[in-house]
């Protein structure tokens, strides 16, 4: 597996957002599999929580990221995304999670 560092717990000099935005920015260009931004750049997908979540001093635990995400007012599109998929008889990926937030942009920090 990648370990894509600092990962999902940026430090604390670097808001989570901005930390965020790195982390999505580095596995978007190197790894892929592991998480990216959607095409249109609105919202990001992780691929891989466990990868994703791994760093040196210790492993977050994928629930406690997600709660982070909630705290800081991102939504799970999930579900939407995924029955949008289906009504256009697209592949559904398990275990992929989609995150949106009005103001985490590709390219905008």
């Amino acid at each position: 597996g990648h370990h894509i560092s600092p990962l999902l717990a940026p430090s604390k000099r670097m808001g989570f957002a901005s930390g965020l935005h790195n982390v999505v920015d580095k596995c978007h260009t190197e790894a892929p599999e592991v998480a990216s931004w959607s095409d249109d750049g609105l919202h990001f997908i992780i691929k891989d929580p466990n990868s994703c979540l791994k760093r040196p001093e210790r492993d977050i635990k994928y629930p406690s990221f997600v709660r982070q995400l909630n705290n800081y007012g991102f939504k799970n599109m999930t579900q939407d995304i995924n029955s949008k998929l289906e009504k256009e008889r697209r592949c559904v990926i398990k275990e992929v999670d989609y995150f949106v937030h009005d103001k985490f942009r590709k390219g905008q920090k």
